[in-house]
């Protein structure tokens, strides 16, 4: 295949992860077991604004805390046992 396509379809990926996260973050339950992990908006604006960076775009200033917010919540995920999955199961 030429590079272009490679590129192309790159592009594609990227635009179907951002959209996959867009629908979770919609759809997330916030009474869940994780309280709400993915009901919070954090993850969803960090993934989205990589997403946008690779694909070229000028994307805004991340907000204050915003990324130490979400590397806080994933340590609490850790520390309790659960998975980093969208179901926050109970770990083995």
């Amino acid at each position: 295949l030429a590079p272009a396509a490679y590129a192309l379809v790159d592009r594609y990926c990227l635009l179907l992860a951002a959209a996959s996260c867009l629908a979770v973050c919609e759809n997330a339950d916030p009474d869940a077991v994780d309280g709400g992990l993915l009901a919070e908006p954090d993850w969803a604006l960090l993934a989205l604004t990589r997403f946008g960076r690779r694909l070229g775009l000028e994307v805004p200033d991340l907000p204050d805390g915003a990324t130490q917010d979400l590397a806080a919540a994933l340590v609490d995920r850790y520390r309790r046992g659960r998975s980093f999955d969208l179901y926050g199961m109970r770990l083995a």
